[in-house]
């Protein structure tokens, strides 16, 4: 049995936010979360019928498949009279890319121009 570690502090502190949340209808509550995703996904069972070529996937290296963050909210979904859906509670999922200057000519873009790039979720970015 794998429980998590809990100090008797720690395990009081949460006993009383439960106690203070009881009542609550968490109507103004969104909750915002970052997910990576991978680009590629390779061990996939692919059903094709006779005489279909296999897709191409193009990698580099299949032990480094490149992966993009998103930033997702969601909140509590509304519903009206009669169990119609006013709101479903999906706010949003966004990309989290910079914007980079090329400073140099590639097969993918001239010199100078502006692309999103993939980083990481940090402080100044948030």
């Amino acid at each position: 049995d794998v429980r998590p570690l809990h100090t008797e502090g720690h395990r009081d502190d949460r006993l009383v936010w439960a106690f203070e949340q009881q009542g609550n209808q968490w109507e103004g509550w969104v909750d915002i979360d970052e997910k990576w995703f991978y680009s590629e996904i390779l061990h996939t069972l692919l059903k094709l019928p006779p005489g279909t070529p296999r897709p191409w996937k193009p990698t580099a290296n299949k032990k480094q498949i490149p992966k993009s963050m998103y930033l997702a909210a969601t909140a509590r979904p509304i519903f009206g009279r009669g169990g119609s859906v006013l709101f479903d509670g999906k706010i949003g999922i966004w990309r989290i890319a910079a914007e980079v200057t090329a400073k140099r000519r590639s097969k993918n873009h001239e010199r100078g121009d502006v692309y999103e790039k993939d980083t990481t979720m940090d402080g100044d970015l948030y």
